[in-house]
């Protein structure tokens, strides 16, 4: 049986407020498969980008466990963290975040050069990668010549060029209009599946979670099932 790509178990996040402690997660269990689409709503405050830093490696959790991509991480070192994150786990951010004086292409090509794999074969994936998310004939562009939308094509593009197991999206369409927000969800989903990637997206926009495999709010510090009503 393959190996999920993110499991949390039993995960929970407590903070101190002065004398107080209060969760922010509590008993939150998620299991995330490969090309598979999760999308996790909420209202502000909930919890949503601190699930994100948790699954990401980013933070550790108060208890429970996350594994990733098969590993348990609960007693890794910093380093040991740090590696796994950077071989396993990609994001994609509310803004793009691209290198200003990089070129569309370029921004995928320094994933490469950061895992030492900067040859004629991940140039050429980089190209495809980009051509695939309709911007073939922007490989070129600076940021400063992109449409947002554009911009965070490239985003998507940067965090599957280093071929990871989970992609975590924080907001990814919420700079922009109804449309393109559309789009970039729809190629999300796309290369999600045709890839084989985990995909695990926060999202404001109720109105694209037909997108998803699965559907979770996030709300009382645990996540619960959505049911979309059709037609």
């Amino acid at each position: 049986m393959e190996t999920s790509a993110l499991q949390l178990s039993g995960v929970g996040v407590d903070v101190r407020d002065g004398d107080e402690t209060l969760t922010i997660l509590d008993g939150v269990d998620l299991s995330l498969e490969r090309g598979q689409l999760v999308v996790i709503t909420g209202r502000s405050g909930s919890g949503k980008s601190t699930l994100l830093s948790v699954a990401g490696l980013l933070r550790r959790p108060s208890r429970g466990e996350v594994i990733v991509a098969g590993q348990p991480t609960s007693a890794l070192g910093v380093r040991q963290r740090t590696r796994l994150r950077r071989d396993h786990v990609a994001f994609v951010h509310q803004s793009a975040q691209l290198f200003p004086s990089l070129r569309a292409v370029e921004q995928l090509e320094l994933v490469a050069h950061i895992h030492g794999r900067l040859d004629r074969a991940a140039r050429r994936r980089a190209r495809d990668l980009l051509g695939e998310l309709g911007l073939g004939d922007r490989l070129h562009h600076l940021p400063s010549h992109l449409s947002g939308g554009e911009r965070q094509r490239v985003a998507i593009g940067r965090a599957l060029m280093g071929q990871p197991s989970v992609v975590l999206a924080d907001e990814p369409t919420a700079a922009l209009d109804p449309e393109r927000s559309r789009q970039i969800m729809e190629a999300l989903a796309q290369e999600t599946r045709q890839r084989k990637v985990a995909t695990l997206v926060v999202i404001h926009d109720p109105a694209q979670l037909d997108l998803a495999d699965r559907r979770l709010e996030l709300r009382d510090h645990r996540l619960h099932d959505v049911t979309v009503e059709t037609g």
